[in-house]
């Protein structure tokens, strides 16, 4: 408990440090949070934020899932695995996810919103635009051009070409 204490504390320090600018002091405060409680949910979701804000989509859908997997109704981690795999040009294949979290939490305009516009974007084979990370709010928007691998998604292009496109922007 006392370990899990001073993570909430070095993430509320991360989250501060993020907003006044300092991205690699709030790296440097999840990190420790992680070592100190390595299920902390909303450690694990900042982390991911910061390492979509830099380009890692890869590294930032790994740490949403190991949120998820942790509590699988953390709404931060869901809404940004959803929005990285969208703005990484992805479709995202987690609609069943989404409508159990609504089924669950009932009235949620912000689940309802991306249920609807997955549903709407799947249908037309289109990725969803990418929107601001939720929690740690980014001071200028990611880069999104990152291609991603992750297993809970249907690849726009075949495995080849995604791949190669994989190994150019790396």
């Amino acid at each position: 408990a006392v370990l899990s204490r001073q993570a909430d504390r070095l993430v509320a320090q991360a989250e501060r440090s993020y907003e006044a600018g300092d991205a690699e002091s709030a790296r440097a405060n999840l990190s420790e949070a992680l070592e100190r409680d390595p299920d902390h949910v909303e450690a694990l979701n900042d982390l991911g934020v910061l390492e979509w804000t830099a380009g890692q989509l890869t590294n930032a859908v790994a740490l949403f899932d190991r949120a998820l997997a942790l509590k699988p109704d953390f709404k931060p981690a869901l809404v940004n695995r959803c929005q990285a795999l969208a703005a990484g040009g992805m479709l995202v294949d987690d609609l069943a996810r989404i409508e159990q979290f609504d089924h669950q939490h009932p009235g949620d305009e912000e689940i309802e919103d991306l249920k609807s516009t997955l549903t709407t974007r799947a249908r037309q084979d289109e990725p969803v635009a990418p929107e601001s990370p939720y929690r740690i709010t980014s001071p200028t928007p990611p880069e999104m051009s990152t291609p991603l691998t992750p297993v809970a998604v249907t690849r726009q292009t075949g495995d080849a070409n995604m791949l190669a496109k994989a190994r150019e922007l790396n």
